[in-house]
């Protein structure tokens, strides 16, 4: 989206697009958070939040990317890519904790997926929002995604895909 990505104030650990972003994730932060910012060991605090930050560099990059190639896809009328990279924008953000904005772009995928036709996009997509419903807590909503997933790797013969559904 080309926004400049701020970290928590607290933590510095964790990078937000937004101020509301960052409100509506508190409550799964919030715990890590207060670890860092009372652990007994002070230089052991300033490592873990060192290597936090780090770790959230690199998805603060693959957003970029992802943000950037989905630009190009559109530009360039490359459904297929578009698809791939909101797929990636959808795992990247469920990395985050920002489930919300997963199960945004995991949604696009699936959309394109069906448009195109694509029976093995559309597992992945079922497979992906089914975990992102698990991360929400909406066990039903996810169980019913991944059995669409198990059932469309079946109808293709993949062995793998059968497995990830399977968990």
């Amino acid at each position: 989206s080309g926004c400049e990505m701020k970290s928590c104030g607290r933590c510095r650990g964790v990078y937000y697009c937004s101020t509301d972003c960052q409100r509506r994730h508190w409550p799964a932060h919030r715990d890590e958070c207060r670890k860092v910012g009372t652990a007994d060991d002070p230089a052991a605090a300033v490592a873990a939040n060192k290597a936090r930050r780090k770790a959230t560099n690199v998805y603060q990059q693959q957003l970029l990317d992802a943000h950037t190639q989905l630009t190009r896809c559109r530009r360039a009328k490359d459904v297929a890519g578009e698809c791939q990279a909101c797929c990636e924008l959808g795992d990247v953000y469920h990395s985050l904790g920002q489930l919300d904005k997963a199960l945004e772009f995991h949604q696009k995928c699936l959309d394109i997926g069906c448009k195109l036709g694509s029976l093995a996009g559309q597992g992945a997509a079922y497979g992906n929002l089914g975990l992102v419903y698990i991360g929400l807590g909406q066990f039903d909503k996810a169980l019913e995604f991944h059995q669409k997933h198990l059932q469309i790797a079946c109808e293709l013969g993949d062995r793998a895909g059968q497995g990830r559904a399977y968990g």
